[in-house]
């Protein structure tokens, strides 16, 4: 199967039961089993690499021991009990559409991104209130109409700090061969924030969302 995002030349694992099916399309789900792909760890690991408590960990360790997604591979010997080590089957996993209890694509991309998407509202939010900024500027300049975050005269998104990211977005009309351009700078963009990452636990944590999607133009003039 062919990568796109990083190589890999591992064995895939072909996933087999709507079970394993329904976890590995399940974000929460995935956020505790991602930490045991490819690499053995204990469940105090994993909790960390997943920045969620040991608890909450092992109900989901219960869960992929059972759909046969993960195995524990040792125990560690220790005063008092011993510390079980736990993998996945496999490096990397082929889950197949027709397993999925998803209607159609469609549900299945909307439901995989509503916690991010969610996520980005609260923390949105959360910055702007605690900064008083709460309005919007509609307006047209000589590049056309404009529906931006309404700062304080001479405030930009630099000067505020403190995590709070200019939200830029919208439909834009480009040729081919720009619409190309921006995808191999987004490219390059994704390619630097995957070499400047620190991991879970170091640095702090930011929300960075990407897209360039072609839509119909009667999907255009809907947004």
């Amino acid at each position: 199967m062919q990568t796109l995002l990083a190589p890999f030349d591992g064995e895939w694992f072909e996933v087999t039961t709507p079970q394993q099916a329904r976890l590995l399309s399940d974000p929460v789900a995935l956020r505790h089993f991602t930490p045991f792909v490819g690499q053995t760890l204990s469940a105090s690991q994993a909790a960390q690499a997943a920045g969620v408590s040991v608890a909450r960990l092992l109900y989901w360790v219960k869960q992929f021991l059972a759909s046969g997604l993960l195995r524990e591979v040792r125990r560690d010997a220790r005063a008092g009990r011993p510390v079980r080590i736990y993998q996945g089957v496999a490096a990397g996993f082929h889950v197949p559409f027709e397993l999925t209890d998803f209607a159609d694509l469609e549900e299945r991309l909307r439901r995989q991104l509503r916690p991010l998407e969610e996520l980005r509202s609260r923390a949105a939010a959360r910055a702007l209130a605690q900064r008083g900024i709460s309005g919007r500027l509609i307006y047209r300049s000589a590049q056309g109409v404009h529906s931006e975050t309404a700062l304080p005269e001479g405030l930009s998104w630099e000067a505020l700090g403190g995590g709070v990211g200019s939200d830029f977005q919208g439909l834009f009309w480009l040729s081919p061969q720009d619409a190309d351009w921006m995808r191999a700078e987004l490219g390059h963009l994704r390619a630097e924030l995957q070499r400047r990452q620190q991991g879970t636990g170091r640095g702090r944590p930011y929300l960075v969302q990407t897209v360039l999607q072609e839509v119909t133009p009667e999907e255009a003039g809907e947004a």
